[in-house]
């Protein structure tokens, strides 16, 4: 059986435990694994917290939010999620992007129908607006420790997306750095909260784009949250995290028993036109028979593939170059304008051939001319 099959088939069965419940149920009073404790619904029913406990007033820089994630167990429950690495990289990133910067798309920022283009920043803000969202998250997390942070062969590859669909999360792809993350019903419609709020977030390759699923990247929502943008995420759990894990319990729980309906919206109702070729989805399965891949398909991965390698080389390229020329003047400098050659020229390249397999991998070497 083909993967495109399997997923479809899995999807079927998760849905189907998933969804099978009446909307009468969410008048409940609803408990968590622990029969120790419970939970009294709040005026919406079905939020553990309402929200006024994910309001605050923090206005972090760039390096004081990065230390407060690393202040807290919640973010470091698997290597690729913590916030570290190249912290000046990660920086300039992040401040680049916290400020509007690098990529724009298209989304239903608040519900209205009408698609704006906003900043990366302000449409990862705006698709963590839910506990659902908490929830989608935490099983990335989960998929990330399985599986990797390289974004083609692990983060998304076909395996994780299975699993993924397993749990009834729907992979969509906005563009080559921006992917969505979707808990939809059998019809493909995006569930909400009592709120109306959709369980859809977006993950981007955008502070250190490189193919990667870096920790920062990862846990955007909150540090953006922490840095004066409004939305829900993990970072308003730091100082009490037990409740963090009482939330995602609640969530599961309430998933289970098909408390949370669909609205009529689907994927490409929030972020416009979206594709799903690249990773194989619930919604994207429909079109592959006999668990292949038509033909029209299969040539758009490639050439997707394709385009993403070239990009990829020619940041590589790009950044290799920048370096070298960096690494060769500041040797002029330091030898009275005397150029670097022979032995001297060969060390300062190894220098920044090995500084480029330490930040995009072994592979890099492949990259460079």
């Amino acid at each position: 059986m083909g993967i495109i099959s399997k997923i479809v088939k899995n999807i079927s069965k998760a849905q189907k435990k998933l969804y099978s419940a009446s909307k009468a149920q969410t008048k409940n009073t609803y408990k968590t694994a622990s029969a120790s404790k419970s939970y009294t619904p709040t005026t919406s029913s079905l939020s553990i917290h309402d929200n006024s406990y994910y309001q605050d007033d923090k206005n972090m820089s760039a390096s004081e939010a990065l230390d407060y994630l690393n202040s807290s167990e919640l973010f470091h429950t698997n290597k690729y999620e913590e916030v570290t690495g190249n912290r000046n990289q990660i920086l300039e990133g992040l401040n680049c992007v916290a400020n509007g910067g690098r990529y724009k798309i298209d989304m239903d920022t608040d519900g209205d129908g009408e698609l704006e283009n906003v900043s990366i920043a302000e449409a990862v803000a705006a698709s963590f607006d839910s506990e659902l969202d908490l929830y989608i998250q935490e099983q990335l997390t989960k998929i990330l420790g399985k599986y990797g942070h390289k974004i083609k062969t692990g983060f998304l590859c076909d395996e994780a997306v299975a699993e993924l669909a397993e749990m009834g999360i729907q992979v969509n792809k906005i563009n080559n750095r921006v992917y969505t993350f979707s808990l939809v019903d059998e019809n493909g419609n995006v569930l909400e909260d009592e709120n109306g709020n959709k369980g859809s977030i977006i993950f981007s390759d955008c502070l250190i784009p490189d193919g990667y699923a870096q920790g920062a990247e990862f846990n955007l929502s909150s540090l953006l949250d922490v840095m004066g943008y409004d939305c829900i995420s993990k970072a308003d759990f730091i100082g009490r995290e037990d409740e963090y894990y009482e939330v995602i319990s609640q969530v599961e729980s309430n998933l289970n028993n098909g408390l949370y309906s669909a609205g009529e919206q689907k994927v490409e109702d929030i972020y416009g036109e979206v594709q799903t070729s690249w990773s194989p989805s619930s919604h994207g399965a429909s079109s592959a028979t006999s668990g292949e891949l038509s033909n029209e398909t299969q040539e758009a991965m490639e050439k997707e593939l394709q385009e993403m390698e070239e990009d990829k080389q020619k940041e590589i390229q790009k950044v290799y170059e920048e370096k070298l020329k960096k690494e060769k003047e500041q040797y002029m400098e330091e030898h009275d304008g005397l150029e670097a050659s022979g032995e001297a020229l060969n060390s300062l390249t190894n220098q920044v051939r090995l500084e480029m397999v330490s930040r995009y991998g072994t592979d890099a070497l492949h990259y460079l001319k």
